[in-house]
């Protein structure tokens, strides 16, 4: 994986792609969610993922003694700020990524390719690890989210995917030293919280991604620009 974004062969993350922008929230609306339709459902999909070990009162979302602002309330309802652009794949999951017989990494399906977050890449990808793998272990939702919200303070958790997310985000500020990294939390967020459209999602798909969403919620509300796992 550190191949694949090395920051010595930085051809489309390269500083001459790069650009500032407004409207970090408005930028994945526009980009991953297309109508407040979409938004809606996916909200409507959380909450009836915690409705089996927490509640809603209609305004927040309350789980093992935290309470969350809506996922469209709080990712959307304000802009977030600046974000760097850049030159990327657009839709790098796993299975766009593949080795060839001479052992290079190569990537496919170049449909979205185009400008958008310098950290659209590798969140994208992070979160594909959550639909590979059940690594909850029976774990309650609340627990799960702790064990997210670790990865994100501390770069460590027990989770089975976590020192993989953890090399992801390390090459991701590696290769972007001056994007803040609550924008990264942010958009893994805003990534997970789009996945939970994907139709079917088994049941432990769809707790790992919420555990994602809340815990990109809470650290944004409590971090302030806290670098993340460093």
């Amino acid at each position: 994986m550190s191949e694949i974004f090395n920051v010595n062969s930085r051809q489309w993350f390269g500083d001459m792609n790069q650009k500032q922008e407004n409207g970090l929230s408005d930028y994945y609306s526009r980009s991953w969610f297309f109508s407040v339709q979409n938004k809606t459902k996916a909200q409507d999909r959380l909450k009836e993922i915690i409705r089996a070990e927490g509640e809603n009162d209609g305004d927040r979302l309350h789980l093992a003694g935290y309470s969350y602002r809506m996922p469209t309330a709080f990712f959307f309802g304000q802009n977030h700020g600046t974000y760097l652009t850049c030159i990327r794949h657009g839709d790098l999951h796993g299975g766009n990524i593949v080795v060839s017989n001479n052992g290079m990494w190569k990537f496919i399906d170049f449909g979205r390719t185009g400008v958008g977050h310098v950290f659209e890449d590798f969140v994208i990808l992070e979160n594909s690890f959550r639909l590979l793998r059940d690594a909850s272990r029976g774990m309650k939702l609340g627990d799960l989210v702790e064990a997210e919200l670790q990865l994100l303070r501390d770069g460590v958790c027990d989770l089975e995917f976590g020192q993989t997310v953890q090399l992801i985000r390390s090459l991701a500020w590696e290769n972007f030293k001056t994007e803040a990294k609550t924008s990264y939390a942010l958009a893994v967020g805003l990534m997970a919280f789009r996945y939970l459209l994907f139709d079917p999602l088994e049941a432990w798909q769809s707790r790992q991604l919420a555990a994602m969403v809340l815990a990109a919620i809470r650290f944004c509300e409590t971090s302030g620009e806290k670098a993340l796992g460093r």
